[in-house]
């Protein structure tokens, strides 16, 4: 994890410590959940707008969803992107 790799650099690579809190900051706004799920519900609506049914976004639960937690709806079919 992101702490280890402090204690590490910290140790072996002084010079670098920095780098790797510029590193952590980056992670922590990366994996906000809560961002993704507003920006998952502006592309549902972006193209719902312009592809109505022909493709389907998966609607999300903003009530179990946090942080470190996105909840959202399984849908069944093929993927645009493997």
């Amino acid at each position: 994890d992101i702490r280890t790799l402090k204690i590490f650099t910290r140790l072996a690579f002084p010079w670098a410590v920095d780098h790797i809190s510029e590193l952590e900051k980056m992670f922590e706004s990366e994996f906000d959940y809560t961002l993704e799920r507003e920006n998952m519900e502006k592309v549902r609506t972006n193209v719902a707008q312009r592809w109505g049914d022909r493709v389907i976004i998966p609607k999300t639960f903003p009530e179990l969803c946090t942080r470190r937690v996105l909840c959202m709806q399984f849908l069944d079919g093929e993927k645009l992107v493997d």
